[in-house]
C-alpha cells in the first residue's frame, strides 16, 4: 500500500499498485540492502520507495482522519505450558492425527479437479498418506530434473496412491521460463523453487485447478536442520569461552552478524541460552555475509541501517519467556515461510488461474502446535532424521520406513549453475543491464566477476536473488 495526505491506494500486488498515479516506480534503498542479505524483503517493508505491504495478521483502518495505525489480531506464538502438560503423548498423538487429516479433507472441498504437489520428503508424502487412509487418492505431480548435477534424480513415489505425473524439464526450459516465472511475481523472492513451483504447476494444471502442498510443516513441526542447528548452538555456548583460531573458524560461519568474530563471541556468551538465537541472529538459510553486501551496494550500508538489522528486530519481538526453539521457529515463520515460500508460492499458482491449499497452515492444527513442547519437535541430539518428530510417530505405521527416515533434503529445484552452464553470459547481462542494480548496487559487476562459476550457499541464492529483481523490475517497469 502507499498512502499520502490525501488518499491511500492499496492492491494484492505492487505490479497493480504501480498503475496508481503518484505510487513511486523506484526501488528503495533500504530494503535492497535486507534483499541482499535475506533474498527476500520481509514485512512491512516492500522493494519500493514509499511503498509498504500490511504484516501477517494485521489490518488496517482507514477513516475521514486518514490511515490509522495498523493492529495485530493474530501472531502464532509457541506456548508448551498449557495443552501438552495437561494431556499424555499417546493423546497428543491421537490429537495430531484428528486434526492433520481434518486438515487435509478440509482441503478437498470445491467443485474443481485437486492435485497434490508430491516431493520426496516426508510433509508431502503424510498428506498423500492421509487422504489415501481416508478413502481419497488425488493424482499427485512431481518436479523431475533432466540430467540434473550431481547424477540421477532418485525416485520419489512409494507405496500405493493415486496417479502419479512427472513433470520432466530441462535446462534450456527452465531458462526460458524464468521471465514469465519471475514476472509473475507480486514481489521479487530469490529462491530458485519459485521457478521450478511454476513449471511444475503450469505442467499439471491441465489434470487439476486446486493443489495440496507440504508448506508450512517445517515451520509449525520443528523441521529443516533445526535438532543439528539447535545442538551446534549449545555446543559452540560451551566451547565460546575457549580463545583460538580453529574454534574463532566455527564461530565465524555460524554467528551471524557484523563486526568482529571476537565481538560476536563475546556477545553469544553473554546472553541467556533462551536467547542465543538471537545473539546468533540464526537463519535456516545462511545470509550473505556483511562484507560481500557492502561490496554489492558500493562500499557502505545505507545511512541508519545495520547488518540483519530486520532479524535482529524480530528475536527482539519475540516474549521475554519464549524458548529457544521457540523463537527460532517464531523467526522464521514470520520470514522465510511468510516472506519468502508463501509469497512466490501464492504468485506463481495464481498466474496459471490455479490454488495452493496448505493442510499444514489449517488454523486449528496451527494452534494445536503451537502447544507443542520442543520434545514433540526436535531432539536434542543432532540429526537432519531427528525433526518433526510427531509427524513421524504418526507416519511410523502409516508410511514406508524409508520415507519416515529419510533425511530432510531440499526441494530438487535446479541451481543457479546449471542455468550459468546453458546461457552464463545471457544471465550476467540481464543482471547488469538493469537500471535498478546498476543504480543501487553498483558493486555487482566486481562481485560477479570475483565469485567466478562457482555460486554456492548463499552466493547462489544472492544471483538468484539479482536475477530475479532484474527480471522482476523490467516485467514491473521499476527502475
Amino acid at each position: 500500500l502507499h498512502s499520502s495526505a490525501d488518499r491511500l491506494a492499496f492492491a494484492s500486488s505492487l505490479e497493480a499498485l504501480v498503475q496508481v498515479p503518484g505510487v513511486p516506480r523506484e526501488l528503495d534503498p533500504d530494503a535492497i540492502a535486507e534483499y541482499l542479505e535475506l533474498r527476500y524483503v520481509v514485512s512491512p517493508r516492500t522493494v519500493l520507495r514509499d511503498v509498504t505491504k500490511l504484516a501477517p495478521g494485521c489490518y488496517l483502518q482507514f477513516g475521514p482522519e486518514g490511515l490509522l495505525q495498523s493492529a495485530e489480531w493474530y501472531a502464532p506464538r509457541f506456548d508448551s505450558s498449557s495443552l501438552s502438560k495437561r494431556l499424555s503423548q499417546a493423546s497428543l498423538d491421537e490429537q495430531y492425527a484428528a486434526l492433520f487429516t481434518q486438515a487435509c479433507k478440509r482441503c478437498l472441498v470445491g467443485d474443481v479437479p485437486v492435485g497434490l504437489l508430491l516431493s520426496d520428503g516426508i510433509d508431502s508424502n503424510s498428506i498423500r498418506s492421509a487422504l489415501l487412509a481416508d478413502g481419497h487418492s488425488p493424482p499427485s505431480f512431481t518436479f523431475r530434473l533432466s540430467n540434473p548435477k550431481g547424477g540421477i534424480q532418485p525416485d520419489i513415489v512409494s507405496g500405493p496412491g493415486g496417479d502419479v505425473f512427472d513433470i520432466n524439464t530441462t535446462a534450456p526450459e527452465r531458462f526460458a521460463a524464468c521471465d514469465a516465472a519471475f514476472g509473475c511475481l507480486t514481489e521479487p523472492v530469490g529462491d530458485g523453487a519459485s521457478l521450478a513451483t511454476w513449471m511444475l504447476i503450469r505442467g499439471a494444471r491441465s489434470r487439476a485447478t486446486v493443489f495440496l502442498c507440504g508448506h508450512g510443516a517445517d515451520e509449525l513441526l520443528g523441521g529443516y536442520r533445526l535438532s543439528q542447528d539447535s545442538f551446534r548452538l549449545a555446543a559452540l555456548r560451551r566451547l565460546a569461552g575457549i580463545a583460538g583460531p580453529l574454534l574463532n573458524r566455527s564461530l565465524d560461519r555460524y554467528l551471524f552478524g557484523d563486526g568482529s568474530v571476537i565481538a560476536r563471541r563475546r556477545s553469544f556468551l553473554a546472553s541467556p541460552p533462551r536467547e542465543a538465537p538471537a545473539a546468533a541472529s540464526y537463519l535456516v538459510d545462511r545470509p550473505l555475509p556483511p562484507g560481500q553486501v557492502r561490496e554489492l551496494l558500493g562500499g557502505a550500508y545505507p545511512a541508519g541501517r545495520k547488518y540483519l538489522q530486520t532479524i535482529a528486530d524480530l528475536y527482539s519481538d519475540c516474549h521475554r519467556d519464549a524458548l529457544a526453539l521457540d523463537r527460532i521457529q517464531e523467526v522464521l515463520i514470520r520470514t522465510f515461510l511468510s516472506a519468502n515460500i508463501l509469497s512466490f508460492a501464492d504468485a506463481v499458482s495464481m498466474d496459471a488461474s490455479a490454488e495452493l491449499r496448505m493442510p499444514f497452515l489449517d488454523r486449528d492444527l496451527v494452534e494445536f502446535l503451537l502447544s507443542m513442547p520442543p520434545g514433540n519437535r526436535i531432539s536434542r541430539w543432532p540429526g537432519r532424521a531427528n525433526t518433526k518428530l510427531m509427524m513421524r510417530r504418526w507416519a511410523k505405521n502409516r508410511m514406508p520406513p524409508d520415507i519416515v527416515k529419510r533425511p530432510k533434503r531440499g526441494f530438487q529445484s535446479g541451481n543457479i549453475s546449471e542455468l550459468l552452464q546453458h546461457d552464463g553470459a545471457m544471465i550476467r547481462s540481464r543482471v547488469l543491464d538493469s537500471p535498478g542494480i546498476r543504480r543501487l548496487v553498483p558493486g555487482t559487476e566486481g562481485w560477479m566477476n570475483k565469485i567466478g562459476n562457482e555460486y554456492g550457499g548463499p552466493w547462489g541464492g544472492t544471483l538468484w536473488a539479482l536475477l530475479v529483481l532484474a527480471v522482476w523490475c523490467e516485467s514491473v517497469g521499476i527502475e
